[in-house]
Protein backbone atom coordinates (compact mmCIF):
# COMPACT_ATOMS: atom_id res chain seq x y z
CA UNK A 1 0.00 0.00 0.00
CA UNK A 2 2.68 2.55 1.06
CA UNK A 3 4.45 1.34 -2.25
CA UNK A 4 1.23 2.49 -4.20
CA UNK A 5 1.84 5.97 -2.79
CA UNK A 6 5.36 6.06 -3.56
CA UNK A 7 4.73 5.39 -6.94
CA UNK A 8 2.14 7.46 -7.65
CA UNK A 9 4.03 10.44 -5.87
CA UNK A 10 6.67 9.74 -8.11
CA UNK A 11 5.05 9.90 -11.24
CA UNK A 12 2.98 12.60 -10.08
CA UNK A 13 6.01 14.57 -9.58
CA UNK A 14 7.37 13.40 -12.72
CA UNK A 15 4.55 14.51 -14.50
CA UNK A 16 4.57 18.28 -12.73
CA UNK A 17 8.71 18.44 -13.56
CA UNK A 18 7.78 17.38 -17.47
CA UNK A 19 4.76 20.02 -17.02
CA UNK A 20 7.52 22.84 -15.77
CA UNK A 21 9.97 21.92 -18.44
CA UNK A 22 7.51 22.16 -21.02
CA UNK A 23 6.32 25.44 -19.86
CA UNK A 24 9.77 26.92 -19.61
CA UNK A 25 10.17 25.52 -22.83
CA UNK A 26 7.43 27.61 -24.11
CA UNK A 27 8.25 30.24 -22.12
CA UNK A 28 11.97 30.87 -23.38
CA UNK A 29 10.68 29.83 -27.37
CA UNK A 30 7.93 32.91 -27.06
CA UNK A 31 10.26 35.55 -25.94
CA UNK A 32 13.14 34.86 -28.70
CA UNK A 33 10.05 34.43 -31.53
CA UNK A 34 8.74 37.88 -33.29
CA UNK A 35 5.47 37.82 -34.45
CA UNK A 36 5.10 36.60 -38.31
CA UNK A 37 5.81 39.30 -40.95
CA UNK A 38 2.99 40.39 -43.34
CA UNK A 39 2.97 37.84 -46.43
CA UNK A 40 3.27 39.53 -50.06
CA UNK A 41 -0.23 39.90 -50.05
CA UNK A 42 -0.85 41.55 -47.31
CA UNK A 43 1.91 44.06 -47.56
CA UNK A 44 0.32 44.86 -51.19
CA UNK A 45 -3.06 45.37 -49.75
CA UNK A 46 -1.50 47.81 -46.71
CA UNK A 47 -0.16 49.57 -49.78
CA UNK A 48 -2.80 50.47 -51.20
CA UNK A 49 -3.94 52.57 -48.18
CA UNK A 50 -4.35 55.81 -48.50
CA UNK A 51 -2.98 58.63 -46.23
CA UNK A 52 -6.32 59.57 -44.93
CA UNK A 53 -7.49 55.99 -44.53
CA UNK A 54 -3.91 55.13 -42.46
CA UNK A 55 -5.33 58.03 -39.94
CA UNK A 56 -8.58 56.62 -39.78
CA UNK A 57 -7.01 53.28 -38.58
CA UNK A 58 -5.02 54.92 -36.13
CA UNK A 59 -7.63 57.28 -34.48
CA UNK A 60 -9.86 54.20 -34.18
CA UNK A 61 -6.21 52.27 -32.27
CA UNK A 62 -6.11 55.54 -30.15
CA UNK A 63 -9.85 55.31 -29.44
CA UNK A 64 -9.54 51.84 -28.09
CA UNK A 65 -6.21 52.61 -25.90
CA UNK A 66 -7.26 53.27 -22.20
CA UNK A 67 -4.94 55.12 -19.48
CA UNK A 68 -3.84 51.57 -18.11
CA UNK A 69 -1.63 49.19 -19.52
CA UNK A 70 -3.31 46.21 -21.47
CA UNK A 71 -1.65 43.55 -24.12
CA UNK A 72 -1.39 44.75 -27.47
CA UNK A 73 -2.67 41.52 -28.97
CA UNK A 74 -6.17 42.10 -26.64
CA UNK A 75 -6.21 45.56 -28.06
CA UNK A 76 -5.80 44.50 -31.61
CA UNK A 77 -8.28 42.11 -31.36
CA UNK A 78 -10.97 43.97 -30.28
CA UNK A 79 -10.14 46.78 -33.48
CA UNK A 80 -10.20 44.14 -35.62
CA UNK A 81 -13.87 43.11 -34.53
CA UNK A 82 -15.11 46.74 -34.12
CA UNK A 83 -13.56 48.45 -37.45
CA UNK A 84 -15.70 48.91 -40.45
CA UNK A 85 -15.75 45.75 -42.59
CA UNK A 86 -13.74 47.54 -45.89
CA UNK A 87 -10.78 46.78 -43.05
CA UNK A 88 -11.58 43.33 -42.23
CA UNK A 89 -8.79 41.96 -44.83
CA UNK A 90 -5.96 43.75 -42.94
CA UNK A 91 -3.65 41.22 -40.76
CA UNK A 92 -2.95 41.84 -37.10
CA UNK A 93 0.70 42.77 -37.79
CA UNK A 94 -0.44 45.84 -39.50
CA UNK A 95 -1.68 46.89 -36.54
CA UNK A 96 1.13 46.16 -34.73
CA UNK A 97 2.86 48.10 -37.10
CA UNK A 98 0.55 51.37 -36.77
CA UNK A 99 1.11 51.28 -33.07
CA UNK A 100 4.90 51.43 -33.36
CA UNK A 101 3.81 54.42 -35.54
CA UNK A 102 1.70 55.84 -32.14
CA UNK A 103 4.59 55.22 -30.06
CA UNK A 104 7.21 57.20 -32.39
CA UNK A 105 4.82 59.75 -32.64
CA UNK A 106 4.85 59.64 -28.52
CA UNK A 107 1.25 58.95 -28.36
CA UNK A 108 1.83 55.92 -26.76
CA UNK A 109 3.63 54.39 -24.23
CA UNK A 110 4.52 50.36 -25.09
CA UNK A 111 6.48 48.47 -22.20
CA UNK A 112 7.69 45.33 -24.89
CA UNK A 113 8.15 44.83 -27.97
CA UNK A 114 5.45 45.76 -30.37
CA UNK A 115 7.03 42.74 -32.36
CA UNK A 116 5.41 40.52 -29.98
CA UNK A 117 1.84 41.26 -29.93
CA UNK A 118 1.29 38.53 -27.13
CA UNK A 119 3.70 39.98 -24.63
CA UNK A 120 3.90 43.63 -25.37
CA UNK A 121 1.68 46.03 -23.25
CA UNK A 122 0.66 49.42 -24.42
CA UNK A 123 -1.43 52.47 -22.74
CA UNK A 124 -2.02 56.23 -23.61
CA UNK A 125 1.13 59.01 -23.34
CA UNK A 126 0.65 60.53 -19.85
Amino acid sequence: MCLNKNVESATQLENATSLDAGSELMSEQENSQFDPPMTDEEAELVGQLSESELEFVDGFLIENIGQTWMKSAFLIGGVMLKIPDEYEELPDTFYSARLMVLEKKGLIAVKGDLRKMKLCEIQLSA
